[in-house]
């Protein structure tokens, strides 16, 4: 429903939505209104309320104006849209706009960490061969590397920077890199769906690390250390699956054997 009254609908249709996290609190609100209206055409109303609230006071909301501006244009045209094609156009808009803020924020290592995961996560999605995982492993470790030299850089410069901890003791770089060289073995072994499990881990710890830093609040950094917390138990219970197959695999083939020496 217009300004005029006058009422219109659209016909629901199914869309496949991009997959990728969102730290940053701005980027989050925006990729809620797009994820309302990519539902739900209908609901265009809505998603104006919405993004009127969240610029009711742009002193108080936005750090960067060019991201005000781009949400008042998204309102404009929002407004105006009043067909299908000029919905899904505003659905794409949403996103880049949502993206702008994200990326905006992030440092050049974090960015490329970023990019490193989604490449191997897409790499494991579409049944890579190994020397795929291989170059995708390669390209993640360095990108780790140089995010967590970083991280430890920003550590030294600002006390309140959110610390790598895990149960209340350090946690170490040997311990990220023990992670990925687990989910390189999954990927390799046939095992994807653990693989991308545990990539699904390493990717929201990172985030969330990132997110410390981009606020450092009480709120934010509890749920950076429950994530971190959680990571040895991750671990361990991929472990625990590894050397369990390992035994299977050891007790079949030997079954194998003896079955064959009787032959």
């Amino acid at each position: 429903t217009d300004d005029a009254g006058h009422t219109a609908t659209s016909e629901t249709k199914t869309l496949v939505m991009p997959l990728r996290p969102f730290s940053n609190p701005l980027a989050r609100a925006v990729i809620e209104q797009r994820r309302v209206l990519a539902l739900d055409a209908n609901a265009k109303s809505r998603v104006l309320d919405l993004m009127d609230a969240i610029t009711l006071r742009p002193e108080d909301t936005f750090d960067n104006m060019a991201h005000y501006l781009a949400i008042m244009s998204a309102r404009t045209r929002l407004k105006m849209a009043d067909n299908d094609d000029k919905l899904r156009d505003e659905v794409a808009y949403l996103w880049e706009i949502a993206l702008g803020i994200e990326e905006g924020n992030l440092s050049d290592a974090e960015r490329r960490l970023r990019q490193a995961q989604q490449a191997l996560q897409d790499a494991i999605k579409n049944g890579a061969s190994d020397e795929e995982i291989d170059k995708a492993m390669k390209e993640l470790r360095e990108a780790m590397n140089q995010f967590l030299q970083e991280f430890a850089q920003r550590a030294q410069q600002n006390p309140n920077a959110p610390q790598m901890q895990q149960n209340g003791q350090e946690l170490r770089q040997s311990d990220i890199e023990r992670m990925m060289d687990q989910i390189e073995n999954l990927a390799k072994s046939g095992d994807r769906d653990s693989a991308q499990q545990l990539l699904s881990q390493l990717q929201d710890m990172m985030n969330n690390l990132q997110a410390g830093r981009q606020q450092q609040g009480g709120q934010q950094n509890s749920e950076m250390r429950q994530q971190m917390d959680k990571l040895g138990e991750i671990m361990r219970r991929q472990q625990e699956m590894m050397n369990e197959t390992f035994r299977m695999d050891q007790m079949q083939r030997g079954q194998q054997q003896r079955g064959q020496n009787r032959e």
